[in-house]
């Protein structure tokens, strides 16, 4: 729930706040977010909510299953959760039967190099990268991206809303490895 639903619900807030429609990544993101928000709304109103489904099948308090879900996006080091690096940190390369090891390299792969193909179009340099984060310029990701990752302060009772763990966006490498952890 947590690194699924609320997570791409948050990609698709900031998405819609920061980028405009024109803007490449949001073309390039805009159809794997289509129904985020509608979907979340709808398992708060009926899966998540007090007295609701979960509520009434999972042996801990709804309230505390809720928070477990937020807290594990906020503590995962997203990028660790690449399919290569998460593969090697479990230390399975070695394993000779393992479907999910074998499938899952093909899809990222697949995505890694279309999502790198597409950013390349309109990143052609370190420059043009620099440019739009630089947001005294008018650069337009550097919104987005201090959005997502950096805790704000909202002003009401929750306080801060903590930001994503996506490391630093330094290269369009990192660019290209957060748009397609965000598509995968």
């Amino acid at each position: 729930l947590g690194l699924a639903h609320y997570l791409m619900e948050s990609v698709t807030m900031v998405t819609r706040r920061c980028l405009p429609k024109s803007h490449p990544l949001c073309a390039l993101l805009a159809p794997h977010l289509i129904g985020t928000l509608a979907i979340n709304r709808f398992a708060r109103q009926t899966l998540v909510n007090n007295g609701g489904n979960l509520d009434e099948y999972i042996s801990c308090d709804i309230e505390a299953f809720r928070q477990a879900s937020a807290k594990s996006i906020y503590e995962t080091d997203l990028l660790a959760r690449i399919p290569a690096v998460d593969l090697a940190n479990r230390e399975v390369s070695g394993l000779p039967y393992y479907p999910y090891r074998d499938d899952i390299v093909l899809y990222w792969d697949a995505i890694h190099a279309y999502v790198s193909e597409f950013l390349s179009v309109f990143y052609t340099s370190q420059s043009d990268l620099d440019n739009d984060l630089n947001t005294s310029i008018g650069g337009e990701l550097g919104d987005w991206w201090k959005e997502l990752t950096t805790d704000l302060d909202v002003g009401t009772s929750i306080g801060a809303l903590k930001g994503l763990n996506f490391g630093s966006l330094n290269s369009i490498d990192d660019l290209v490895n957060v748009v397609t952890f965000i598509i995968h």
